[in-house]
């Protein structure tokens, strides 16, 4: 029992599988506690443990997540291999085993190539380009698998430092055009702000002017004194005849006089 306990203390992600804790297994692996394509002291991975049992929702989200399905055992077994010989039949189906087959791989290959040969007889340089078609796919299957358990350990890659850099030059230059927008934003309404204040100074003015000119017109329009009106002058010949008409009655001689140098 002192062994066991033990174990589970050494491998807690495994026995969560194991019972079919998915939760557990999540936070696990989330967290960074340990990863998703960790062994035991036996080489079992969590897939192992979880096809064994048939937990069927941790299997997939390992797959999900993109934990290796590939990974072997000590004695050399697969997780499909482990579904197999348990009866998981849900779990091998996903891991996409057959029940009914059990060959070992070289068989399972030599059946494939003989079904390829009843098809068309490739060329050497075809099967050549297929072997390397296929090497290629499972190199890229493993590279993916290597960057996301890099990732879970805080690892980051050099593409997406590159991206992180990228992202920060464009949030930058967002920033500065935003803080340009809100600078023009102000600008505009201090410019509104001064053509209020001329179109209302302009109404006023028009205001002013029309209120002049009423002014004007009702001045006009008034009748004209009678007190102001001015006599009109006599002419200097009616006079002269007058007085001369008196000096003759009278008699008397009226002496012109200048008034300036009197």
């Amino acid at each position: 029992k002192k062994n066991i306990h033990n174990l589970d203390l050494a491998f807690p992600a495994h026995v969560a599988a194991y019972n079919g804790d998915l939760e557990h297994v999540k936070l696990l692996i989330e967290q960074g506690v340990v990863n998703i394509n960790e062994r035991d002291e036996r080489g079992a991975t969590l897939a192992h443990k979880a096809a064994g049992q048939g937990h069927l929702k941790i299997l997939q989200w390992l797959l999900e997540m993109g934990a290796s399905m590939e990974l072997t055992t000590q004695s050399g077994e697969t997780a499909k291999d482990v579904a197999r010989r348990f009866s998981q039949l849900a779990c091998l189906k996903i891991l996409g085993g057959d029940a009914d087959k059990s060959e070992t791989n070289p068989q399972r290959l030599l059946n494939e190539s003989a079904k390829q040969g009843h098809r068309k007889k490739l060329t050497p340089k075809e099967e050549e380009r297929l072997r390397a078609k296929a090497k290629l796919e499972e190199l890229e299957k493993h590279i993916n698998i290597a960057k996301k358990n890099y990732r879970q350990l805080g690892g980051k890659l050099d593409e997406e430092e590159q991206i992180e850099k990228i992202e920060q030059t464009a949030q930058k230059r967002i920033d500065e055009l935003e803080a340009q927008l809100e600078f023009e934003r102000l600008k505009r309404e201090k410019r509104e702000a001064e053509l209020d204040a001329c179109r209302n100074e302009i109404v006023h003015l028009v205001a002013t002017l029309r209120s002049y000119e009423d002014k004007i017109r009702h001045s006009q329009q008034r009748p004209p004194s009678r007190t102001c009106e001015p006599k009109p002058k006599k002419s200097t010949s009616d006079s002269q005849k007058r007085q001369k008409q008196t000096e003759k009655e009278t008699g008397v001689v009226f002496m012109r006089r200048n008034s300036v140098n009197s």
